[in-house]
């Protein structure tokens, strides 16, 4: 069977640590066959509002780059914005989250605080290459996301964001249609 193939089946891989290697057969196999000598430097995982481990472009672009530290941040900013069912909504999400993780094996750090100052402690603390995340199209959250990308910038940490959760990119739309970017 060649080593490109994907059977579909989602697997995690840990460490010591608790981060977590989230991959599918496919890619384990080119782990096994190609990646034996190399190092892969710890990848984040950002979620955001989104409490998926299945069908996540950005967790799944992480794990393919490496080994992943899947993180979640209270931010306070945030959670002032929204109502008390929405909140409660989100936090059942990431006690489900949570469990998931633990279920493959690892766990979910959760952090409180601006995530463009979580972040780049998390990344610090892990020797971090790349913060992944995906994309969200509404004004206020997109401003969190270039304070995050600009924090990470400036302590030498990459970031890769993916569009997700939606069939186009806003801002691949032409400029006569209205969007969010």
């Amino acid at each position: 069977r060649d080593a490109d193939e994907d059977d579909g089946d989602e697997r995690l891989h840990t460490t010591t640590s608790g981060s977590a290697n989230l991959t599918h057969g496919a890619l384990d196999r080119r782990r096994t066959l190609f990646g034996g000598a190399r190092t892969l430097r710890m990848q984040v995982f950002w979620h955001r509002r989104d409490p998926r481990t299945r069908d996540n472009a950005g967790l799944a672009a992480a794990a393919r780059a490496g080994t992943v530290l899947p993180v979640f941040v209270y931010d306070a900013d945030l959670f002032g914005t929204m109502g008390a069912r929405q909140r409660a909504f989100l936090l059942r999400h990431v006690k489900r989250l949570e469990a998931r993780y633990r279920d493959l094996g690892s766990d979910l750090v959760v952090r409180a605080g601006a995530p463009d100052e979580v972040l780049v402690d998390v990344a610090d603390e892990h020797d971090a290459e790349t913060v992944f995340y995906n994309e969200y199209y509404r004004p206020a959250r997109r401003n969190r996301q270039r304070a995050v990308e600009d924090a990470l910038a400036g302590a030498g940490v990459e970031t890769d964001s993916r569009t997700d959760a939606v069939l186009v990119d806003p801002g691949r739309l032409e400029a006569r249609y209205e969007n969010h970017s």
